[in-house]
């Protein structure tokens, strides 16, 4: 096809990591990439480097144009997209994405497509989307003509690669003018409280490492951060594990949790439960770490530990710092 439109996620003035995989995305299906950056005026990142990746920018910038205005985004991007008629927008399938994918598809009457792992555009004009369904047991195939209406896809974190190669020629810029009022606004964030992180985050970690339910308590934990930080990834864990109060329930991964692709995924003590493979069935390897050889766990791992992660894990510890891992 020829163009495809990207909704790029930034904070802090920068990029997320996310933005860079839906240009990948975009770029595997359509001739041409069409950025679209809103934010406050002040925050938008410096377009230097993306500028290089794709052909057109757009830019929507407003004071009330902050972080979490869904109410805001929704506004500007159906006017955006009623202007420009996109028959292809990509977002990521983030919490800002989840937010606003619906809403805009909705008062632009088209598709919404969630949690895509894969796409395709044959004929220039039929576009088949895989999907995870029943908790990750099932890979669907979402098949449509473009009919031109604007049709939105949420993608999901790890599916392309984040390294693109860059273009000949940088992109074009465009201001876009962005009409918005106070009482357009009907939902307000009063405060946000960000809670303090080290080291990787768990939805861009290439290691992951996670905790379940066979643990037993809260303080192994502290020897699987051991482990992701020997090995450069995150934590993470079951929801029977953050149900217990073992560790936060932002580490939680699952259908009711984080989605993650990992190139390694290890887990220790965690059953397997469709739940929680929804979360991870993406993972490129997966290692499964139990005591139960029966363990749903098994059938989707690459390599599977059969025993006591009393004895495993502490040796897997050791082992890796002898090799200065």
């Amino acid at each position: 096809m020829e163009n495809v439109f990207v909704l790029a996620e930034h904070k802090s003035q920068s990029f997320d990591p996310i933005t860079y995989e839906l240009i990948a995305a975009a770029r595997s299906v359509g001739n041409k990439v069409s950025l679209l950056i809103l934010g406050e005026s002040n925050n938008i990142p410096n377009i230097g480097e993306i500028s290089r990746f794709v052909n057109h920018i757009y830019i929507a910038e407003h004071d009330l144009l902050s972080e979490w205005a869904t109410d805001a985004w929704t506004s500007v991007l159906h006017e955006v997209c009623s202007t420009i008629m996109p028959e292809l927008l990509l977002i990521g399938k983030t919490n800002l994405g989840r937010d606003i994918g619906p809403r805009l598809a909705y008062k632009l009457n088209g598709r919404f497509i969630q949690d895509c792992f894969g796409m395709q555009v044959y004929d220039d004009h039929i576009f088949k989307a895989l999907r995870p369904i029943y908790g990750g047991n099932i890979t669907a195939e979402v098949e449509f003509e473009f009919d031109g209406c604007t049709n939105i896809a949420a993608i999901r974190a790890g599916s392309y690669e984040k390294e693109i190669e860059e273009l000949d020629v940088e992109a074009t810029i465009e201001n876009i003018e962005v009409n918005l009022q106070e009482n357009d606004i009907r939902v307000r964030h009063l405060e946000f409280v960000e809670e303090p992180s080290t080291g990787v985050k768990l939805e861009d970690a290439s290691v992951v490492v996670v905790g379940g339910r066979g643990l037993g308590g809260p303080e192994p934990f502290e020897m699987l951060e051991e482990i992701a930080e020997l090995l450069g990834g995150a934590v993470g864990a079951s929801r029977a594990a953050c149900d217990a109060g073992w560790i936060d329930h932002n580490k939680q991964i699952g259908l009711t949790g984080k989605t993650v692709s990992p190139n390694l995924y290890i887990t220790v003590g965690v059953s397997g439960a469709s739940q929680h493979m929804a979360g991870c069935s993406s993972a490129k390897n997966i290692v499964a770490i139990n005591q139960d050889k029966g363990a749903n766990i098994f059938k989707e791992a690459s390599i599977g530990v059969v025993g006591d992660w009393k004895i495993i894990i502490p040796s897997l510890i050791e082992e890796l710092k002898k090799r200065n891992i």
